[in-house]
């Protein structure tokens, strides 16, 4: 399982710290647990608003017709060979017959009880995933089409899937008679993990569209990886690479995934580890960094938490082990964070999210033509995504819903969707829209347009925008945030560092002002 941001992972609530007297480093957490920077594939939001985030279906009979930019579709995949032990995510873990199957010939599957089981797995997942489509389709307007800037397959480690699960979804997501396009230059990315997937099986993939590769890499060293409980090892990451390369070529578009603040990694081990990823072959066009966050309920969080509700370890009653290898401090953390930051812009990349990187010739004008089109969905301000699978999270038409994250729970929920279209309702009003705009764009490098706050949020726009300011004033004057042209942002790397406490602040004065 990949420390999953955006993107994907957009599947966890990312909680933000009460600020109290000054500012606090993002870096720290109640319960000695570890602050993970927002990541690119979770759309992260703050406790603040639970409601929206349980919300267990849509009421609506039909999607807004309207046309948002960009537009993205979100598909979960969740099979695991077994949980990694930091991982708290919607997944489903399968043993190694998967991988057995994924490094042999299509002809040549060791077909074994093991095997058989996942692949009925697989067919019960992929008919639920195709009813949860139909429902989605039922609801959308029939003579709009919707342009799709990106179509990403994410987990769990959507590699492990068979290519005919994963043509059979797209097939029937493009097909001529659904509403869904692909609009020009869109990515259709998959996550993969090292030593999960075969050459001929990358091959099949290139063939279906998918065009960029999103790699679990996670660390560069066998014993941190063993650690985390990963199956792969770094030989594993560099036939991976050499396959990739042989099959795409000059075509490849791939982004690596890496964690900082784990067990036994120096900020000697991160620096080299920032420097081998740089000189890799072939170079990845997009990085994207995370801190470990100990999550309640996992190996970890026994490990390294101050105690367990759900597992009933506790560290004060004594029962809670001593870990071998300690997590690095805080302020190591912090310093993994800043040199990354700094060092990758050194070596071409641009820093354009709290724990994104892409690509980036300083030739160039405007943007990087690698950062990651998912990524750059969640984070726009006139956005909206559907997902698909268990877990994962859709915004549409002003409704956020997550999805149930077990297997049976999904399959029913898909069911009671179906036929019982008017249970569970929520929509997000003005307010929390405004504070879902605020926590998004403060996490990017271009920052919050003030202006677009005034004019989308009238009539209480002029209120709203002297609030953001208020609750930015001490970061603004601690030098970690800029406001140039009415545009409010975090200053890279220190004021990403504390975004997790200036955009507590901000929320702490935008709810005041609307409920005034």
């Amino acid at each position: 399982m990949k420390a999953t941001v955006l993107a994907a992972s957009i599947h966890t609530v990312l909680s933000l710290q009460t600020p109290s007297q000054g500012l606090v480093s993002s870096t720290r957490r109640p319960r000695n647990t570890r602050s993970l920077r927002q990541p690119t594939r979770l759309l992260a939001v703050t406790e603040d608003l639970p409601k929206i985030l349980s919300t267990p279906v849509s009421t609506r009979t039909e999607f807004a017709s309207c046309a948002p930019e960009p537009v993205g579709l979100y598909i979960h995949i969740p099979y695991c060979q077994r949980r990694c032990r930091y991982c708290n995510f919607a997944i489903v873990p399968i043993g190694p017959a998967a991988a057995a199957r994924a490094q042999s010939d299509e002809g040549e599957r060791p077909i074994n009880a093991q095997l058989s089981g996942f692949l009925e797995l697989d067919h019960m997942y992929t008919q639920t995933i195709l009813k949860e489509l139909q429902w989605t389709l039922s609801k959308m307007p029939q003579d709009q089409k919707v342009s799709l800037t990106s179509i990403y397959f994410g987990g769990g480690t959507p590699s492990l899937a068979p290519v005919a699960t994963i043509r059979t979804i797209l097939h029937a997501i493009l097909a001529e008679d659904t509403p869904f396009t692909l609009k020009g230059g869109a990515e259709i990315t998959m996550e993969m993990d090292p030593c999960t997937f075969s050459k001929d099986q990358l091959q099949e993939l290139k063939e279906l569209g998918v065009n960029r590769i999103s790699l679990g890499v996670q660390a560069l060293d066998d014993g941190i990886l063993e650690s985390l409980g990963r199956i792969h090892r770094v030989q594993d990451i560099y036939k991976s690479l050499s396959m990739m390369q042989e099959v795409y070529g000059d075509e490849l578009s791939y982004s690596l995934d890496l964690i900082s603040g784990l067990p036994g990694l120096s900020l000697a081990a991160w620096t080299e580890t920032l420097q081998k990823v740089v000189t890799l072959e072939p170079k990845p066009c997009h990085l994207s960094l995370y801190d470990l966050q100990v999550e309640s309920g996992t190996v970890f969080a026994k490990w390294y938490g101050n105690g367990d509700e759900e597992s009933g370890w506790d560290r004060v009653r004594g029962n809670l082990p001593t870990p071998a290898v300690a997590l690095p401090s805080d302020a190591e953390s912090a310093f993994m964070y800043q040199y990354a930051a700094g060092y990758l812009r050194s070596r071409g990349y641009e820093h354009y999210e709290v724990s994104s990187y892409a690509l980036w010739d300083e030739t160039q004008t405007g943007p990087s033509p690698w950062r990651s089109r998912h990524n750059q969905v969640y984070w726009a301000t006139n956005s909206q995504w559907y997902a698909l699978g268990l877990g994962a999270t859709s915004f549409v038409a002003n409704e956020l819903v997550a999805r149930p994250r077990t297997l049976v729970d999904y399959a029913d929920w898909v069911n009671r969707v179906r036929t019982l279209p008017d249970a569970g309702v929520s929509e997000i009003d003005d307010t929390e829209l405004l504070l879902n705009v605020v926590l998004k764009r403060l996490r990017t490098s271009e920052g919050l347009d003030l202006g677009f706050v005034h004019q989308r949020f009238s009539p209480k726009g002029d209120a709203f925008v002297d609030a953001i300011q208020r609750g930015a004033a001490l970061a603004l004057e601690l030098g970690l945030a800029q406001l140039n042209d009415n545009v409010l942002r975090l200053v890279d790397p220190k004021g990403f560092l504390y975004s997790n406490t200036i955009i507590a602040s901000i929320y702490a004065e935008l709810e005041e002002t609307a409920n005034s």
